[in-house]
Formats: structure tokens, sequence, C-alpha cells
């Protein structure tokens, strides 16, 4: 069963549902100038935002990264920051997050990778490849207990 679905939304639209649902980062582009708007194109409940206002054809799913690190942006990062703060957030009984979950993967995301990755008894170099990665997965819970875990598979290195 083919479950694609097509539409086309205002960048602002996009960032702003995806605030309100509690989703992934809004990574809708602000120089964004197209004339018919952004397209965001889902397909089997993934989500990619289009800035080219072309038409996006067949399978739109991106190829997962071998690794995560500094400078890298999207989805990906996400949930590695959604996985960190989740641990933070059992491990120190507490009802705050760390990071905030943007979608860059700045200096502070490095270090609180590393520090994740040492609590999880896995090489602390503050980059996400697939045995860090199969823990981020494992560990993807928003705030409010929202499993993120399919989700992050298509945009997490894993086994």
């Amino acid at each position: 069963m083919n479950t694609s679905r097509r539409l086309t939304l205002g960048a602002a639209t996009i960032a702003l549902a995806a605030t309100a649902l509690g989703g992934g980062p809004a990574l809708a582009a602000a120089d964004d100038t197209s004339a018919t708007g952004s397209r965001i194109v889902a397909h089997d409940d993934r989500a990619q935002l289009r800035t080219t206002g072309e038409e996006t054809k067949g399978d739109v799913s991106a190829a997962v990264p071998a690794v995560l690190q500094k400078g890298d942006k999207g989805h990906g990062v996400w949930c590695v920051q959604v996985a960190v703060n989740s641990v933070y957030r059992s491990w120190y009984n507490s009802s705050k997050n760390v990071l905030t979950e943007d979608g860059v993967f700045g200096q502070s995301t490095h270090d609180w990778v590393a520090w994740y990755q040492g609590i999880r008894n896995l090489k602390a170099d503050g980059i996400v490849g697939k045995n860090t990665g199969d823990k981020v997965i494992g560990d993807a819970f928003g705030k409010n207990g929202v499993d993120y875990r399919n989700y992050c598979r298509s945009y997490v290195p894993h086994h």
C-alpha cells in the first residue's frame, strides 16, 4: 500500500505545525523565495522539507548517514538531542532538558553526546556512529514520554 501524500505549505506553516505537534525540529529555510512555497513530502510517516519549489517524484527517503558529528544539522541530530535529554532526565530524576532540541550539532551537543556515550559504556568521542546510534534509537523518548524510536530509525546511524 502506497501511503505517499503531497502537500504544498508555506515554511512558516510547517515550522508552526511541527512545533505545535511536538515533532522534530522545524527545519524550514528562512531564505525560501520560491513562488509556490516550500514543499513537504510525507512518506511512511517521515517528512522532508523541500524548498526548491519543484515537484518531488518517487521515494524521498534519504539514506541514513554513516555518522552524525559536529557541524551536522537535521532530524538525526534532533533525535540524538532528544535521547540525551531523555537519559539525563531519567539518570538525574530531573524534568529539565540539558540540550536545546534544535537539530544543530554544535559544541554543546558534542560534549553531551560524549557524556551519553560514557554512561552507555561506549567510546566517548562525541561522534554518533552505529553503536551510539543503536543506543540513541532505544532512548528516543520526548519529555512527556512520546516515543520517537521508529521515527529516529530513519535518520540516525544504526546496525
